[in-house]
């Protein structure tokens, strides 16, 4: 019984919680002067979108009576696209829950990012060489293998 007390508190402890944060996201977001403070802003309002998705789907409701709790914020073609995205990889424009992202052009997008699309290509070049490195290891061993044979 004190563990379902206990769950309940919880349970509204993070709704109030995410409310709040949700408020601080988008009056930051509303007031801030310049892009690339209205990016990081649409980048931590799109983090919440996903934990919110995925708290309403996880998160039981304990016997808790919800309508005294605050909205947790997000609306539904947020949520909605959030669940989409989760099934799918998104990059791009479309990568942000809400309807009135103006399209921005590659340089911008290359200048937001700082450089993200050059780090993933650098991952998958070393990934490419690391792959390439152990399949040569392993074609090594075995030749050491079958020379060892002919040499016993």
């Amino acid at each position: 019984m004190r563990k379902m007390f206990v769950l309940k508190g919880e349970r509204a402890a993070l709704q109030v919680w995410f409310a709040e944060e949700w408020a601080l996201v988008n009056l930051a977001l509303n007031e801030a002067d310049i892009v690339p403070d209205q990016y990081q802003y649409e980048l931590m309002r799109d983090d919440l979108v996903r934990l919110c998705a995925t708290w309403q789907k996880s998160l039981p409701d304990c016997g808790l009576d919800i309508s005294a709790l605050p909205p947790w914020g997000p609306n539904v073609a947020q949520l909605a696209h959030a669940r989409l995205d989760t099934r799918r990889a998104a990059r791009g424009e479309d990568r942000h829950y809400n309807a009135d992202h103006l399209g921005v052009s590659d340089e911008e997008e290359e200048y937001e990012s700082g450089g993200e699309n050059e780090v993933f290509s650098m991952l998958d070049t070393l990934a490419t060489a690391d792959a390439y490195w152990e399949q040569d290891v392993e074609s090594a061993d075995e030749q050491d293998d079958v020379m060892s044979q002919f040499s016993a």
